[in-house]
C-alpha cells in the first residue's frame, strides 16, 4: 500500500526557538473549532479570533465551490509568528536565497499534515487575508493532482482580499499593488507566463515575481467572471477538468483557446476601469460554544514545531526540537509519533516502525501511528500473530479517522492479500477511491478485488479509467497488466486470479495464476505475463537470458510489486529479483496451485525452473521474467 502523508489546522503564535531548561516554559493554548485547531501563546482571545477567522475562510470556499472538497483528512497546521526575525527562523530558506522573495505566508505539506506558516504583523495586511491565500493552496491540492503555478497563486490572490461581513462575503476585490504592477509594465507573453513553474525566475526573483503574481490574479479574475451563456464560469470548468485528471496544458488550451487571442483579451480586461466583485452568501459562523480550549505541554509544542521543520526539509533543526520534546516528556505520544515521521522521511523504516510502535503502546489518540506501524510491517511476510496485530492497528486507525484513504486502502489490501472478507475489502477500497479519486493506487486495489470477486467487467472499467487519466508510467503499466489478467481469465475460465500477497497497493492486487503454460501468442507479445517482458528501466533490446532449476527459498515481496528470492541449484545459490512480479510469467507443469494463487506465499520451497537476465552491481545476480513451478 502506499503510505501516504495527509493534513489539521494549528495556529502557532510566537517564536520558534525551543526553550532551554533554564528558561521559563512558554504557555501554549490550543483552541479547537469544528474544523480547525488553533494553538497560541498570546492568550485565549487571540486563539478564539484565529479560529473564527479560519472558520469564516472555510465558509467562503464552501459557498464558492460547494461541490468540491474542503477538508483534508487531518486538519491543516497553521503557524503564525510576529516580526520578520521570528518568521525568518520559521522559514529560513527564503532568507538564505540572496535577493529572494521574503513572503508573509508559506504553505508546506508533509506525510501526515499540511502546514500554513504566516507572519501576523505585516503592515496593511489582515491575518485573515494570509490565511485565505494559503488555505487556497490546500483547497487546490485537495481537488487536483496537478496544477499550473499561475492558477495556484492566482486563485490564492483572488481570495486573499476577501471581506466578510455577517453572512455575506466579498471575494475578488482588486489589490491596488497588483493593479500598479500591471499598469506600470507590459504583461508577460502568455506562453511564457503559463509555462512558469517553481524554478522560474518569474516566481523567485522579487523584481519579476510581483508582475507574475499580479498577472496570475488578473487571469484568474477574468476566468471567474467569464461564462458561456448560463453555464458555470470558465474557472469552474478549468478546475473540473484538472480534478478529472486532464493534463494542465490541455486543460488550459480548452479554456483559453488561441494564445494570441487570449493575450489580447487579457490586455483588454486590464483596461476595464471597473472590476467585478463576487458576492457570496455564507453559512452562519460556528458557535463559539463549540470551541474547546486546553494548554499544551512544552513537549507537545516542541514536537509540533519540529514536525513543521521536517516539512521544510530542515531535518537538523527538526531533530533538535524532537529531542527536546522527548527530554521534557519521554512518554509523550505526540513527540514519539513525530520521531517516527522523522525516521520515515529519512527512509529508515525499521527505526520509524520502532517509534510508531512506541506511540501505539502509549495509546496515542492520533490515528497515524497505528496506520504507519501496520503499513510498514505489511512490507514483509506476516505470521498469524503479526497478521492479527496489523489488522487491529488498521481498524484502530479507521476508528479514530474513518476518512483516511491510505488506511482504507491498507486494510483492503490486507484482506485481499489473505483472500478474506473480500466484500468488506471492496467497500474499503471504494471509500478510498471516493475520498481520493485521483490516486491511481486506490483504483488498482479496487480493480484487483473486483477481479478476485469475478466481477471482470467492473475491474476492466476501473483499470481503463486509470489508463484514461494517469500520466504515471508505473500506474499505467499496472493497469495494463490488470487488463491482461482479465483477458487471461476470459479466455481460460479454469484459471482463477488471486491477490498478490502482502505487498504495496500500488501493485495490481491480482495476477495470473500458475494454471498451465501460457499460449504462444502471449509469449510473443512481450506484454505483462510474457516471458519476454523486460525488467523496469532496461533497454528494449533483448538481453542474454539464462535458465536455472532448483529450490525456491527466501521468497519475499515488498513495495510496490517487488519480488526477491533465492534459487538453490546443484551449482550454488542464485539471488534473483523482479521489479514488478505482475509481469513475471508464472507457469506450472504438474503442481496444482491453490485457489486463489498468491505467489509471495505459495512458491516458497517449491522446485522451479527460472528464466533470468544476469546483472551486475545490483545486490542480486539476475532479474527473472519467467518462473515455472515443477513440483
Amino acid at each position: 500500500m502506499r503510505i501516504l502523508f495527509s493534513t489539521s489546522l494549528l495556529f502557532f503564535l510566537g517564536t520558534t526557538a525551543a526553550a532551554t531548561s533554564a528558561e521559563k516554559p512558554e504557555k501554549w493554548l490550543e483552541a479547537r473549532s469544528p474544523h480547525f485547531i488553533v494553538v497560541t501563546r498570546e492568550g485565549e482571545g487571540v486563539a478564539r479570533q484565529a479560529a473564527r477567522s479560519a472558520e469564516q475562510v472555510r465558509a467562503v470556499f464552501h459557498a464558492a465551490f460547494p461541490e468540491l472538497r474542503l477538508d483534508p483528512p487531518v486538519p491543516i497546521t497553521l503557524l503564525g509568528v510576529r516580526g520578520e526575525k521570528s518568521f525568518r527562523e520559521l522559514v529560513p530558506e527564503f532568507w538564505e536565497r540572496k535577493g529572494g522573495v521574503h513572503p508573509s505566508g508559506v504553505f508546506a505539506s508533509g506525510p501526515d499534515r499540511s502546514f500554513i506558516a504566516l507572519r501576523l504583523d505585516v503592515p496593511g495586511t489582515e491575518p485573515s487575508h494570509i490565511i485565505a491565500h494559503e488555505y487556497a493552496h490546500v483547497f487546490l491540492r485537495l481537488n487536483s493532482a496537478a496544477l499550473p503555478l499561475w492558477l495556484d497563486e492566482g486563485l490564492a490572490e483572488f481570495f486573499a482580499t476577501v471581506k466578510v461581513g455577517g453572512k455575506e462575503a466579498q471575494v475578488g476585490l482588486p489589490n491596488p499593488t497588483h493593479l500598479r504592477a500591471l499598469r506600470d509594465a507590459q504583461l508577460l507573453p502568455l506562453d511564457t507566463f503559463l509555462a512558469a513553474d517553481g524554478a522560474s525566475p518569474y516566481y523567485n526573483d522579487p523584481k519579476l515575481a510581483s508582475l507574475f503574481y499580479a498577472q496570475s490574479w488578473l487571469l484568474t479574475h477574468q476566468l471567474v467572471f467569464a461564462r458561456t451563456g448560463d453555464g458555470p464560469s470558465r474557472l469552474s470548468v478549468l478546475l473540473s477538468l484538472l480534478a478529472a485528471g486532464l493534463d494542465p496544458r490541455e486543460a488550459q488550451q480548452r479554456i483559453l483557446g488561441d494564445p494570441a487571442k487570449a493575450q489580447a483579451n487579457l490586455e483588454a480586461y486590464l483596461r476595464d476601469p471597473a472590476f467585478k466583485v463576487l458576492l457570496l452568501r455564507i453559512s452562519s459562523e460556528a458557535a463559539e460554544r463549540e470551541f474547546s480550549l486546553r494548554e499544551l505541554s512544552p513537549a507537545e509544542s516542541a514536537a509540533l514545531r519540529g514536525m513543521f521543520l521536517l516539512y521544510q526539509d530542515r531535518p537538523g533543526e527538526a531533530r533538535g526540537f524532537l529531542d527536546e520534546a522527548l527530554r521534557l516528556d519521554p512518554h509523550s505520544a505526540t513527540a514519539t509519533e513525530a520521531m517516527g515521521i522523522f525516521f520515515f522521511r529519512d527512509r529508515h523504516d525499521q527505526e520509524a516502525a520502532t517509534w510508531f510502535g512506541r506511540a501505539v503502546d502509549l495509546s496515542s489518540p492520533s490515528f497515524l501511528p497505528y496506520y504507519y506501524h501496520a503499513a510498514l510491517r505489511m512490507r514483509a511476510p506476516l505470521d498469524p500473530a503479526s497478521s492479527a496485530s496489523v489488522e487491529r492497528e488498521l481498524r484502530r486507525s479507521l476508528e479514530l479517522n474513518p476518512d483516511y484513504a491510505p488506511a482504507c486502502e491498507a486494510l483492503a489490501t490486507f484482506y485481499h492479500g489473505r483472500g478474506e472478507q473480500l466484500e468488506q475489502a471492496l467497500t474499503l477500497a471504494q471509500h478510498a477511491v471516493d475520498l481520493e479519486p485521483r490516486v491511481a493506487g486506490h483504483k488498482l486495489v479496487m480493480a484487483g478485488i473486483l477481479l478476485g470477486l469475478h466481477r471482470n467487467l467492473e475491474a476492466k472499467l476501473v483499470a481503463q479509467s486509470i489508463l484514461d487519466t494517469s500520466s504515471s508510467g508505473d500506474d499505467r503499466d499496472a493497469a495494463k497488466a490488470l487488463l491482461a489478467a482479465v483477458r487471461s481469465t476470459e479466455k481460460r475460465p479454469d484459471v482463477q486470479l488471486g491477490p498478490g500477497g502482502q505487498i504495496s497497493s500500488r501493485a495490481v492486487a491480482s495476477q495470473p495464476a500458475a494454471g498451465g503454460r501460457s499460449g504462444d501468442a502471449a509469449r510473443a507479445s512481450g506484454k505483462p505475463g510474457s516471458s519476454r517482458a523486460q525488467p523496469s528501466g532496461r533497454k528494449s533490446s533483448q538481453p542474454r537470458q539464462l535458465s536455472a532449476q532448483g529450490t525456491l527459498l527466501n521468497v519475499t515481496c515488498s513495495s510496490p510489486a517487488v519480488m526477491d528470492l533465492k534459487l538453490v541449484t546443484s551449482k550454488g545459490t542464485l539471488s534473483l529479483h523482479a521489479d514488478n512480479y505482475f509481469k513475471v510469467d508464472f507457469q506450472t507443469l504438474r503442481w496444482k496451485p491453490p485457489d486463489p494463487f498468491r505467489p509471495c506465499e505459495h512458491i516458497q520451497g517449491r522446485t522451479a525452473r527460472v528464466v533470468y537476465t544476469p546483472v551486475q552491481d545490483q545486490g542480486y545476480q539476475g532479474e527473472f521474467s519467467s518462473l515455472e513451478v515443477l513440483k
